[in-house]
């Protein structure tokens, strides 16, 4: 089977859990869209206009699915769980308020906001270590894709998908939180099939 050749990706953040709006840290916690969330998502689809996808790949988590069914709904699209798109695990900050962490572990806490990358939460992942899985994921993912079907939408939790973004636009993962910060749920993105190879040699020569 042809493979694609070059991808425009529609990356899409997971619509709100009740746990988001309160400030938790979901990390690989599963939970469900909440009411306010779903007024989001279907605010964010109606804004896409006449949508047209070929395939939305999808991380497993609840959240994630959900928006992806109701974007297939939406683009004509069929949805794939893609195993290792999942959330960055947060380990024993998980279900915590950004402040709970801020008191509990203030050391830790002020080094993750300066230089994320930095930091491994205990029983979680490193921002470096997440990115490598996820990227990992979306290359295996868009393997499988046959040629003509190069419109992906990509659904991921908030933290993968801002880690997602920053490769898209060449951010270093350091600039997390600029790019999460009064971000939209949606963005469109362009990607070579060239540097989506590029990712196994890139990832296989990790440590």
């Amino acid at each position: 089977m042809a493979k694609a050749s070059d991808f425009s990706l529609l990356l899409f953040r997971s619509a709100p859990t009740a746990w988001d709006l309160a400030g938790r840290l979901s990390g690989a916690s599963d939970h469900p869209i909440s009411p306010e969330g779903r007024t989001r998502l279907d605010e964010a689809i109606d804004r896409l206009g006449d949508l047209k996808l070929d395939l939305i790949l999808s991380s497993g988590d609840e959240s994630s699915l959900e928006t992806a069914e109701l974007l297939a709904a939406a683009s004509g699209a069929k949805v794939r769980k893609c195993r290792g798109l999942e959330e960055v695990a947060l380990g024993l900050w998980e279900g915590l308020r950004h402040e709970d962490v801020a008191e509990r572990y203030p050391s830790a806490y002020k080094q993750w906001i300066s230089n994320p990358s930095s930091v491994r939460i205990p029983g979680g992942e490193s921002l470096p270590e997440a990115e490598r899985r996820i990227l990992e994921a979306l290359a295996h993912g868009l393997d499988r894709v046959k040629a003509g079907h190069e419109r992906v939408g990509i659904v991921v939790r908030p933290m993968a998908w801002g880690l997602l973004r920053c490769w898209l636009s060449a951010t270093p993962i350091d600039r997390l939180w600029d790019t999460l910060k009064d971000a939209p749920l949606f963005g469109w993105y362009e990607v070579e099939r060239e540097r989506l190879d590029s990712v196994h040699s890139i990832v296989g020569a990790q440590p």
